[in-house]
């Protein structure tokens, strides 16, 4: 899925032309960011993995960012950072900071379908195509990943609806008639949480406004359901790219 892709740094090409394989890989590069890249577990941050100063440089990341970064991932993606491009879709392409031009296009990740919420895959490219870091908070390929949820959504959201209902009660406002539990099941998204351990955690997010709540319980809040646990947090939603 590429709907957020904005026009002007290009969209998916209708034919993609065949990646080049593994073994015609530059081995001076594969070595270089083998190496950065096992040497830069970091013990927290968004990006705890990174490969730098690559000076890859894609002639077409100028007018195709996406189509660039596709390229790079087909050919290397596997050999470097250990992930299966088919498990990767694109979440955000925006400024990268610095003042030479710097673009980054951000992947996240999903398994079968369900999307792994805190996975990332960051690309910089600089303003004549080069492509000199990535950055990285993903489940590597080939480690056993179950997508079948613990508990279904309507126990869920009975779970979620319970929090909710706590929280009105504590400030003595009735719930909104628009709140229930048909609704969460509704906005209920099922998903595998990625914790800066790399564990997975099954999880149902519910985004929603909570009217009539105030203090820190106002604006937009992430609720979500530990379905193995079968706890549930409540938060103020942040940005995730």
């Amino acid at each position: 899925e590429v709907a957020r892709t904005p026009a002007s740094l290009g969209k998916p090409l209708a034919a993609k032309t065949a990646p080049v394989k593994a073994s015609g890989a530059d081995p001076e590069l594969l070595a270089k960011a083998r190496l950065n890249w096992a040497m830069s577990q970091a013990s927290s941050g968004a990006y705890p993995k990174r490969a730098t100063n690559l000076g890859v440089r894609q002639p077409n990341a100028r007018d195709n960012l996406w189509q660039a970064s596709q390229d790079f991932l087909d050919q290397y993606g596997r050999e470097i950072f250990k992930v299966d491009p088919s498990q990767l879709k694109v979440g955000a392409i925006r400024p990268g900071g610095g003042n030479n031009g710097l673009m980054k296009i951000v992947y996240e990740q999903e398994f079968d379908g369900v999307p792994v919420i805190n996975s990332r895959l960051a690309l910089f490219y600089n303003y004549d195509g080069t492509l000199f870091e990535v950055q990285s908070n993903i489940v590597p390929s080939g480690q056993p990943v179950s997508t079948v949820p613990p508990i279904g959504s309507g126990e869920a959201a009975q779970l979620a609806f319970g929090i909710i209902q706590s929280h009105y009660q504590k400030q003595g406002v009735a719930v909104p008639a628009e709140i229930t539990v048909e609704s969460l099941v509704e906005k209920s998204l099922y998903a595998l949480y990625l914790d800066e351990l790399g564990a997975l955690t099954p999880v149902y997010q519910y985004i929603l406004l909570l009217p009539g709540l105030t203090g820190a319980l106002s604006g937009e809040r992430e609720i979500v359901v530990d379905a193995s646990l079968r706890q549930v947090t409540i938060d103020r939603r942040t940005s995730r790219n």
